[in-house]
């Protein structure tokens, strides 16, 4: 049986803040056990362009895909 793919996606890739770093470390993981893994960003540091994809190159899923949106927000 196939694992599921699991692309996480999200609106900006830091580098060091904690939502990309948890991006990358659930990604490490996941990779570790198997599956296929892709990370999807509008804004990606320079740093990380070799970890992470343009939020514009995400084609069509299927059913065997799993996506998850990841989002922080900050009162002001």
């Amino acid at each position: 049986m196939r694992k599921i793919k699991i692309i996480q996606v999200l609106p900006t890739m830091s580098y060091g803040d904690a939502v990309s770093n948890d991006t990358i470390n659930i990604d490490n993981v996941l990779k570790k056990n198997g599956y296929e893994t892709e990370i999807y960003a509008e804004n990606i540091d320079k740093r990380l362009k070799n970890k992470v994809f343009k939020i514009s190159k995400l084609k069509k899923v299927n059913k065997k895909l799993l996506i998850k949106l990841k989002k922080c927000a900050k009162n002001i």
